[in-house]
């Protein structure tokens, strides 16, 4: 162990400062060197010799464990010792690391949210769902935002430095409550694709290749569509669109290879589901569908046959009434897991996916009331998935930074507008961070909050 410390030792004063890595705790007690003990047992079971810390009989050295995150514990030469970890290595608390001489300080891209001042820009009435995308090809991000108050979607091209111009509104379905921007018709330009609630429909906007949007074409959805997820489900390099319907059903419709799309197919996914994503579950190349069940408090998982049908949801327990779930490797092992934004909890919870489309219980992170999204993007750039959390009733968004293993820190709340309601991440100045974009229900507006990380 000792040889183990003193190459590792070795190499952090050749290298000096490194990246943010995933230590998140004191690595304790592990004996080394001289520390190192070793025991013969004779055959009653019984030890009859230990060897010492120096190899001439005396007692054998016990480590002691300093309490100090920033530090290794380990016997040198016969004598308990303390060495500090590599500077980089991350501490358990969010936004600090070790600075190499065992001590926590805040990390050189703490992840804080930034206002970029000036007004928030207005959109349309009771925005509840905000997607992000480069409409117009110029390499910076624009903003899709769902009007539920005017049957309509807001774009806001995006000027490369976290600000926008003015709204421009296009007509949707009646009540439209989720957006998605994906390519539909494969010509390389984000399409439009909106749940609208009263409608019972899905609208599809395609793109004409300078961020203005063609007249919206509708398809029937199921009854009270409330949240849209795209993916190639059926495996024909064509991304179709899964739908959550309120009246606890799940819509396919498989896209007919030019932003044209099949007649729905229904699959039952437990009581009231309000959000749903696509991504693979079970680890066969395939995207699955997870669905926020409200009205039982569980995430429902319908595995993908192959083919663009789904096997029969089964039902993994999340927290009180989830309003919202996201679909991303949140502990870094490359298999899928869930997180659930619960509206009755004031939580967050996260279910670590095994692989094969099952999941480990539910473990609850505090948000603030009334958590109506959540996203998943690495703010700190440690490598790890951070999440980020609207809450409603207290006009905040919080995020959750990622400790290691998918484990959570408290959050860390910024002021929105009013009764924040769909979020969205991505790099909206243009700095290779990851930005923030909250849609205000009673505000009509858009909160941009822009990552303080150094580029």
């Amino acid at each position: 162990m000792e040889t183990a410390f003193v190459r590792g030792w070795g190499a952090w004063l050749s290298v000096g400062l490194v990246a943010l890595s995933g230590c998140s705790s004191d690595p304790g007690t592990a004996t080394g060197g001289g520390g190192s003990t070793a025991s013969a047992t004779s055959s009653s079971g019984t030890a009859t010799a230990t060897s010492s810390s120096s190899g001439t009989g005396g007692a054998a050295c016990v480590p002691v464990d300093d309490g100090n995150e920033c530090t290794v514990d380990f016997c040198d030469k016969g004598a308990p010792v303390s060495k500090p970890v590599p500077a980089g290595d991350a501490c358990t608390k969010g936004g600090t690391v070790c600075d190499g001489q065992g001590t926590c300080v805040k990390a050189a891209c703490p992840g804080d949210l930034g206002d970029p001042g000036g007004s928030p820009p207005d959109v349309g009435p009771a925005p509840m769902s905000v997607a992000s995308g480069d409409f117009n090809g110029d390499g910076k991000l624009d903003l899709a935002v769902a009007n539920n108050g005017s049957d309509s979607v807001s774009v806001l091209l995006g000027k490369g430095d976290g600000t926008f111009a003015p709204a421009v509104g296009y007509a949707a379905g009646s009540k439209p409550r989720s957006v998605a921007a994906v390519d539909l018709d494969g010509d390389g330009k984000p399409d439009l694709a909106l749940a609208n609630d009263a409608g019972g429909t899905v609208s599809v906007l395609l793109n004409l290749g300078n961020g203005t949007f063609a007249a919206k074409v509708d398809y029937p959805a199921g009854a009270s569509p409330y949240s849209i997820a795209a993916a190639d489900l059926n495996g024909d390099g064509k991304p179709d669109l899964a739908v959550a319907n309120f009246n606890s059903s799940a819509s396919v419709l498989l896209n007919q290879g030019n932003g044209t799309f099949a007649a729905p197919v229904g699959y039952s996914a437990g009581s009231l589901p309000f959000s749903i994503a696509a991504a693979d579950l079970n680890g066969d190349g395939k995207p699955d569908l997870a669905v926020a069940s409200y009205g039982t408090g569980a995430a429902s998982v319908l595995l993908n046959n192959g083919d663009g049908t789904f096997a029969p949801a089964v039902s993994v327990k999340a927290g009180a009434s989830p309003y919202a779930v996201i679909a991303a490797d949140l502990d870094g092992d490359g298999k899928t897991d869930l997180a659930l934004a619960n509206e009755g909890g004031g939580n967050v919870s996260v279910l670590l996916g095994a692989g094969n489309g099952t999941f480990a219980a539910a473990v609850n992170y505090a948000s603030n009331p009334f958590p109506f999204s959540v996203a998943a993007a690495d703010l700190n750039a440690d490598g790890k998935l951070d999440l980020v959390v609207s809450n409603y009733n207290s006009d905040t968004v919080s995020v959750l930074f990622n400790l290691g293993k998918g484990t959570f820190d408290a959050p860390v709340s910024t002021a929105t507008g009013s009764n924040p309601f769909g979020v969205t991440t991505g790099d909206l100045n243009g700095d290779k961070q990851q930005d923030v974009a909250v849609a205000n229900f009673t505000g009509n507006t858009v909160s941009v909050f822009l990552n303080t990380c150094l580029p």
